[in-house]
């Protein structure tokens, strides 16, 4: 099927190469390849679809027989978890029991080292007890009378021990048929397990067949696709073969439109490259106007700025002594000390309350001939503290 598809492929191939080089009507060997292109593609539809109900005859009678086997393993997989559970719980069991008894052995052990050690210390005893009668034979019966009173407590203590001692034998008994139990139940353990281990193996010989199934699977799958993509690709032919007839009318307008688009932007390149250089020859001269402006202000200006009257000086009753009659001229007069009017005339006078963007307005055209290249040299001086 895929080398009869190749073969369709590029006979629809060469003919769109053909019918682009030409550019004119369609030919009678083009009617002919499109009525064998038809015949193509519908024994290859028939071909599909033979081979589909062969696949899902086949199919069907395999799948019901390993889905009964699936059904079966996982019941026996249900079981056999019951089982490893309960012998887990049993090992469990076990091993507590081993502990009680290692402690109830480690117990009985400190016991008997204890009672030795009391007899030991009650022979101890003894011995002084005769050496003192021997020494001491004349004193009182009272202090033999302690003496006997300290040794039966001491024997009352002994047998206290000694019943201990019994019963943890006892126990140490009990622990042992316990113990016996439970190693009979591990055996009976470690032969479910054994069963466990050889049905393990039938589900993992289950598990290799269902992965096998699963591989047919999609592999029948991939053929599914293949087939079906087979499929889109013959739509697809259909398609591309009635595409190219439009797209050779849409390639030609597409240069119609390529070429007129070519000539307009030469033009715009052409206005551009004009608009720019007028753009610099109007800024140059806009620079030199602006620059002769500020040469025909002065080379040199002088300004003066005063201060507004302190709080202090206002409190101590001081007089304001200056005065602007405009923007050029500054006059100071005292009546006191001065009989005639002194005049000073700047080329712009700002007064006390006057701001810094005034100030700014003033000088921004120095700073803009400074930017254009020109030297400019701005600097203020006065009185200390003024």
């Amino acid at each position: 099927l895929r080398k009869e598809l190749d073969t369709a492929r590029g006979d629809t191939t060469t003919s769109a190469n053909g019918a682009a080089g030409e550019r004119g009507t369609p030919t009678a060997a083009n009617h002919q390849f499109g009525v064998q292109e038809g015949e193509t593609i519908k024994m290859l539809e028939l071909q599909v679809l033979t081979l589909q109900e062969k696949m899902k005859d086949s199919k069907t009678e395999d799948l019901l027989e390993l889905q009964a086997r699936l059904e079966l393993a996982e019941s026996t997989n249900i079981d056999l978890e019951k089982k490893l559970a309960e012998s887990e719980a049993l090992l469990m069991q076990m091993e507590v029991m081993k502990r009680n008894q290692s402690k109830m052995e480690s117990r009985e052990q400190e016991l008997l080292l204890e009672i030795k050690n009391i007899r030991e210390k009650l022979v101890i005893s003894c011995e002084q007890l005769e050496s003192e009668k021997n020494n001491n034979q004349e004193e009182t019966g009272m202090q033999a009378q302690d003496h006997a009173k300290a040794i039966s407590e001491k024997d009352a203590k002994i047998k206290e021990l000694e019943d201990k001692a019994k019963k943890t034998k006892k126990k140490a008994k009990e622990l042992e048929s316990r113990a016996k139990v439970a190693e009979e139940k591990l055996k009976v353990a470690d032969k479910a397990n054994e069963d466990l281990t050889l049905k393990l193996q039938d589900i993992k010989v289950l598990t290799e067949v269902k992965e096998a199934l699963s591989n047919s699977e999609a592999a029948n799958n991939k053929l599914k696709t293949e087939i079906e993509s087979y499929e889109v690709q013959v739509s697809k032919l259909k398609a591309l073969v009635a595409e190219t007839s439009q797209l050779r009318d849409t390639v030609e307008t597409l240069k119609d439109q390529n070429i007129k688009l070519e000539e307009t932007s030469q033009n715009l390149s052409q206005r551009s490259e004009i608009l720019e250089q007028k753009f610099k020859e109007e800024r140059q001269k806009a620079r030199k106007l602006f620059n002769t402006i500020e040469d025909m202000k002065g080379k040199i200006r002088v300004y003066s700025r005063t201060r507004p009257q302190l709080k202090s000086e206002i409190q101590r009753g001081d007089r304001n002594v200056l005065a602007f009659p405009d923007d050029m001229l500054l006059q100071l007069y005292d009546e006191e000390k001065m009989k005639e009017k002194k005049e000073f005339i700047f080329d712009n006078s700002f007064k006390g309350t006057s701001t810094q963007d005034e100030i700014f307005e003033d000088c921004r055209h120095l700073i803009q001939s400074a930017i254009d290249g020109y030297n400019v040299c701005i600097f203020a001086y006065g009185q200390t503290g003024s």
